[in-house]
């Protein structure tokens, strides 16, 4: 109910014989972020996640650490998020959704690993940046509750690396 009416409308007046949203498999994470790379050149914004780095960490983490929801629109993909999680928070790493169909994707998305995490113990959904100016408004509409995070720009030496690595999965 703290969910803006808007979040709130899309998320159960829309007509669930009209969309499927599902956890997709390994070919739909490559999918996925062909995508996210795509609608960040659009916006003229760096995305530095290549697909490469995006199997190897899929297939290094443990099953169901890193997982892919996908929602397809009259059987058409559109729209795909990468989450990581845990047994007590599911991070919304990286997103798109179609803005060009009549189903609120990306709501329905975020509506999906919401329930999925919570069906697992998780107690916590994080946004995962919420400082991106463009998308905080988006966000905003779910009633996140706001925490102070710590960046790391220069370090020791090796601690440029560390925070490279941070950057890229976060």
């Amino acid at each position: 109910m703290s969910f803006s009416k808007d979040a709130r409308q899309n998320i159960r007046s829309t007509d669930e014989a009209a969309y499927e949203v599902y956890v997709g498999e390994e070919k739909d994470l490559m999918r996925t972020n062909e995508m996210i790379t795509q609608r960040h050149e659009e916006h003229d914004a760096t995305y530095n996640v290549s697909s490469s780095f995006l199997l190897d960490l899929y297939e290094a983490l443990p099953d169901g650490m890193m997982n892919v929801y996908l929602c397809k629109v009259a059987d058409q993909f559109a729209g795909g998020h990468i989450t990581l999680e845990t047994k007590d928070m599911s991070y919304g790493w990286q997103g798109w959704g179609d803005v060009d169909v009549d189903i609120p994707v990306n709501d329905l998305i975020e509506w999906t690993i919401m329930n999925n995490a919570r069906d697992k113990g998780a107690e916590w959904y994080d946004f995962n940046g919420a400082n991106v100016q463009r998308l905080s408004k988006y966000k905003a509409k779910f009633n996140p509750e706001l925490r102070a995070y710590k960046r790391i720009e220069k370090g020791m030496p090796g601690m440029d690396f560390v925070s490279e690595v941070y950057k890229r999965i976060r």
